[in-house]
């Protein structure tokens, strides 16, 4: 007697699970092996002459069953694999992971209770047992075709969908270009505006600039202006960061040149004032238009070669200067350029103080005390800055930008950089 019933096409146990798997394997040696072992055994066990030969096939059987499980876990990986590889997970294939699950649950049932039978079976030869492990590898064959079947539907859901992705991301990729570009060519009408770096050296034999735009183009910048003999240097943070600091950076350094082009003997408060009030009128700040609100801290001073001082006027940014290890901080007025306040309202003052030779002296954004790092996530602190720029003004000024720099990186290790970066130090000298 056959151990199948009659009914059962013994093919179909095969061809629905190697069909699928020799396209997701990828592994034709072994998907024809195991297509040819299957039918070997299933053709053998149902010719077999003897009881004995049969039960031999039996066991046999229980081992091809767990090389269906074996296999049937490996599909289930292929698959999920797939799905992390994507982007984005669809909504079908969390459906069809979903069914997945509930066929595994079926499908692993369906195994135990065969496998039960087919141990009956060999010291129990009743023909009801026979028909009802028949029974079972019929319902097991079912629920594997099935699962081909949804998981097939789901993979072309899954191609439709990796397409779809795949155009959209090659959308995204060609506007980031495009913008990129533009940004790139921002950065370059800044940088032909803006004061470049190398002309501190030529106005003093030490000197550095370490300029850390937090994205492209930055929203800090430094300002320099000769007038006979005196230089006006400044440092300045305009509002945010990226092109709209950048392009108040512009505006700013443009406004500043106009003011002491025009009014050649102005107190650095004065040219302060001139520059709120400048900057309010070509943003038109007012309570009509609430939404803007660019503007800029700013840290001005004016060396006097001929008699060794200095002049400064602060709008929310200080001055420090180190003589002899010791430092002195020039506090600046805590109110901004820009914003609402009316220019009569506006009182920034000029500091006055006698430069010696050998004097460091420090313009300054907030970036580098407000970057947050450390072991604590905490920021670096402007006391911390002030201590380290304590440290290091005796070195030169090669060593100062290394050791910012340096200090700044372990800092800031894991964190992203908050804001653009702007320190500018360089060491007066008595001719």
């Amino acid at each position: 007697m056959a151990f199948y019933s009659s009914n059962f096409d013994k093919k179909l146990f095969h061809k629905v699970l190697v069909r699928q798997f020799k396209k997701l394997l990828d592994e034709d040696d072994f998907v024809s092996s195991a297509e040819d072992h299957f039918t070997e055994k299933l053709n053998d066990l149902i010719e077999a002459p003897s009881a004995e030969k049969k039960n031999a096939f039996v066991q046999e059987l229980l081992l091809l069953l767990d090389s269906v499980s074996e296999t049937y876990e490996q599909f289930d990986h292929v698959l999920s694999i797939k799905s992390k590889n994507l982007e984005l997970s669809s909504i079908e294939l969390i459906a069809a992971n979903n069914k997945l699950a509930k066929y595994n649950t079926n499908i692993t049932r369906s195994i135990v209770n065969l496998k039960s039978g087919i141990l009956e079976l060999l010291g129990n030869k009743d023909k009801e047992d026979i028909s009802m492990a028949d029974f079972e590898l019929e319902d097991l064959a079912e629920l594997v075709q099935k699962l081909i079947t949804k998981n097939s539907a789901a993979e072309k859901n899954l191609k439709r969908s990796n397409k779809q992705l795949k155009l959209q991301q090659e959308e995204l990729e060609l506007k980031n270009r495009d913008i990129l570009e533009g940004i790139e060519y921002a950065r370059q009408i800044q940088n032909t505006i803006l004061t470049d770096s190398e002309m501190l050296g030529k106005f003093f034999s030490e000197s550095f600039v370490l300029n850390l735009p937090k994205e492209i183009v930055s929203g800090d910048f430094f300002w320099l202006h000769r007038q006979e003999q005196k230089l006006l240097i400044a440092v300045a943070d305009c509002t945010g960061h990226g092109v709209p600091g950048a392009f108040t950076s512009i505006i700013s350094n443009m406004v500043l040149n106009e003011i002491v082009t025009v009014n050649t003997a102005l107190q650095p408060s004065e040219i302060l004032s001139k520059l709120h009030q400048r900057i309010i009128h070509i943003f038109k700040m007012n309570e009509h238009n609430a939404h803007s609100h660019e503007g800029l801290d700013i840290a001005l001073c004016v060396i006097d070669f001929e008699n060794d001082r200095l002049q400064f006027a602060g709008a929310g940014r200080p001055l420090i200067l180190v003589r002899n290890q010791e430092l002195k901080l020039l506090k600046g007025t805590n109110q901004s350029v820009g914003g609402f306040v009316s220019v009569a309202d506006i009182n920034y003052k000029t500091h006055e103080v006698s430069i010696e030779d050998g004097d460091m002296i420090y313009l300054f954004s907030d970036g580098y005390a407000d970057q947050f790092g450390g072991e604590s996530g905490t920021k670096f602190s402007f006391k911390r800055f002030q201590l380290l720029l304590q440290q290091i003004a005796a070195q030169n000024c090669a060593q100062q930008h290394a050791q910012l720099m340096l200090q700044h990186t372990d800092w800031k290790s894991g964190y992203n950089q908050l804001d653009d970066l702007l320190v500018l130090g360089f060491r007066y000298q008595i001719n």
